[in-house]
């Protein structure tokens, strides 16, 4: 059993790691050649017939629309046996670092956030299924299988580190893997049938934030050649108008807004001093150190906490934002100063 890496394997990790960041991020067109000979290897390795054809579509909005119109899906279990036999073959410990490494430089989450588009309510289901073979919906007893090509970058790249750097463990099991590597690295999202395989355009607009979120403030986060695509702000999935019509933003809108962390997002869109200020929130208690207001959401999330204070100097009224628990404006600008005990914290004068 494989323990520890060498220190050439250890150099191969950044490599494998800055190769795979690049292949998740490529907004080029897809290489339809390249991909479809991969596509033509997975039906040759499960022992299926060839499909009589390989449909191009430009987005995962397209691919989901027409699977389910195919009349049999294909089987592809003969993956999951091939990588548990990997998994046995290196010590849990090694396997969870190497996961770990790679997930810091390249676990975008594009996956997630294009299939709750799609589907909602499979939101929950997502954490629950193998990497890279995600059930979308089914159809009698069949499921109809997606693979995600471009955006399967934390898997493939395990999978790909493993079968370059341990080529005398892995080169038998790892066979299995090379077409979808192949496919990967040419196209987008794609789903076998008997008749007909689809697949999918590479996205050709992404961007993310610095923390590699999804993340737009006046378009697409994440968008493909058809048009559709995805619109989130700092990783959170939004509304098309939350981006593109902000004037459209309420307090009674945010108010009322059912999902927490799009509410929050309409309050960093609108501001968060204007949200109080227009919102008619009453404070609901003031002292000599400021007024304190209390935002309770219907949508049962945590309430915002603000103290209304004015600058010596200038006059000028603005809020400090506080934990929930603050209960009083001296406890929250105690606590902005790092102070956890209110009574430590009696200024003669502020400047």
């Amino acid at each position: 059993m494989i323990t520890e890496l060498t220190p050439e394997q250890e150099t191969q990790l950044e490599i494998y790691a800055k190769k795979w960041r690049n292949i998740g991020l490529s907004t080029e067109p897809a290489n339809r050649p390249e991909a479809e000979k991969g596509i033509r290897s997975v039906y040759e390795l499960a022992g299926h017939k060839q499909p009589k054809e390989i449909r191009w579509v430009d987005s995962p909005y397209q691919l989901n629309n027409l699977s389910q119109y195919d009349n049999m899906v294909l089987s592809f279990g003969y993956m999951f046996e091939a990588r548990k036999s990997m998994r046995n073959q290196m010590s849990r410990r090694l396997q969870k670092r190497i996961h770990l490494k790679f997930r810091q430089a390249i676990d975008f989450r594009h996956i997630g956030y294009i299939e709750s588009t799609l589907h909602p309510e499979i939101d929950a289901e997502l954490e629950k299924q193998p990497p890279g073979l995600i059930p979308l919906r089914r159809l009698d007893d069949s499921a109809v299988y997606l693979f995600h090509g471009q955006d399967d970058i934390m898997s493939l790249c395990v999978l790909d580190f493993y079968s370059q750097c341990f080529p005398a463990t892995y080169t038998n099991s790892f066979r299995p893997y090379l077409p979808l590597i192949h496919i990967a690295t040419h196209a987008g999202w794609w789903s076998a049938g008997e008749e007909i395989c689809i697949i999918t355009e590479r996205h050709n607009i992404l961007h993310l934030d610095d923390q590699d979120r999804l993340h737009c403030e006046d378009g697409l986060a994440i968008g493909y050649p058809d048009g559709w695509g995805v619109y989130a702000w700092h990783g959170v999935r939004v509304p098309e108008w939350v981006i593109m019509q902000p004037d459209k933003i309420t307090p009674d809108g945010i108010m009322n807004e059912d999902n927490a962390e799009v509410a929050r997002v309409m309050i960093e869109r609108y501001g968060l001093d204007n949200f109080i200020r227009d919102g008619g929130f009453s404070k609901v208690q003031s002292d000599d150190y400021g007024e304190l207001y209390r935002v309770e959401f219907m949508n049962n999330d945590e309430p915002i906490v603000a103290v209304k204070v004015k600058d010596a100097s200038t006059d000028r009224e603005y809020f400090l934002y506080v934990p929930p628990h603050i209960t009083s404006a001296h406890e929250g600008v105690a606590w902005t100063f790092g102070y956890d005990n209110v009574s430590d914290y009696r200024p003669d004068k502020e400047t």
